[in-house]
């Protein structure tokens, strides 16, 4: 009996640490590793070396003209020109003057927008046909541009980006974004000023 009793009493100590090392988390449940986080390395960006260029264009009447204060891209410039129709945007031109460090191909610049505007769209619930990109020029400089067509608070949109590169490491964009027939509307004077703004 007496031996019965220790034995019991052995049993329910054994018992009682072993809950209480599932309560802590500890019983049969191997430590886990801890993982030494490698520190990232930041590239410090060089600024650029002059100060970028303003951009003067001869935008068309009755758009409303938005300079960009910079303060969100310290490395561009931007204007943006908004036409309305009944207090609604129908179209939208962008200019910008940006500076590229490292600078890259055109090609691989066109590839991430295209490769954003479809992670954008699918985010969106909308399927984006994968654009083509096309060739060209803009005042004597090789260009690159594509079109996409979307849909944006229910309104039918098409959108126009031209890239071009300028000297060093600077790069030169023309974007128009219209509703349905305004792109078509619109278009000749995009192309105008793709004629009287220069990539420096």
């Amino acid at each position: 009996m007496k031996y019965a009793a220790w034995a019991l009493l052995i049993l329910l100590s054994l018992l009682t640490v072993i809950s209480g090392l599932k309560m802590l988390g500890a019983y049969a449940r191997p430590h886990p590793a801890v993982a030494v986080a490698k520190p990232r390395v930041h590239r410090v960006r060089t600024p650029p070396p002059d100060t970028l260029p303003p951009i003067d264009l001869p935008w068309p009447a009755g758009w409303e003209v938005t300079p960009d204060d910079g303060s969100q891209r310290p490395y561009s410039e931007q204007i943006t020109a908004r036409l309305k129709k009944h207090g609604k945007v129908i179209a939208s031109i962008d200019a910008s003057i940006g500076w590229v460090d490292p600078p890259g191909s055109l090609d691989d610049f066109i590839d991430l927008l295209i490769a954003g505007d479809i992670s954008s769209a699918k985010k969106g619930g909308q399927a984006l046909a994968t654009p083509v990109p096309e060739h060209g020029t803009w005042r004597g400089h090789p260009t690159v541009q594509y079109e996409i067509a979307y849909v944006s608070h229910g309104d039918a949109m098409r959108r126009r980006l031209v890239a071009t590169k300028g000297s060093g490491s600077l790069l030169c964009l023309l974007t128009i974004k219209a509703t349905g027939k305004n792109f078509e509307k619109n278009l000749p004077r995009f192309e105008r000023l793709m004629d009287q703004f220069p990539c420096p």
